[in-house]
């Protein structure tokens, strides 16, 4: 199993290092499953609000490669703290 991975914060709730967390978390859970986490899709939006999908521009990235053929992954991994 191919996976990328999606992380972001908010500048008003998170630390910058709260990304690092989250793609750590993502990274271990991929192991622990036997999963290989592809360094060219580890995403990640700073400072960014979660009330919308607006200025997302990860995000969006990931979603228009998880749509191209063939698929250069099969899983986006997202760290739900």
């Amino acid at each position: 199993m191919r996976c990328a991975i999606y992380a972001r914060y908010s500048s008003d709730l998170q630390r910058e290092s709260s990304i690092e967390d989250q793609i750590r978390r993502c990274t271990e859970h991929a192991e622990r499953q036997g999963w290989e986490v592809l360094d060219a899709y580890v995403r990640r939006d700073e400072a960014v609000s979660a009330a919308a999908l607006h200025g997302r521009t990860a995000l969006h990235s990931l979603v228009a490669d998880a749509k191209r053929k063939p698929r250069p992954f099969d899983r986006i991994l997202i760290d739900d703290t």
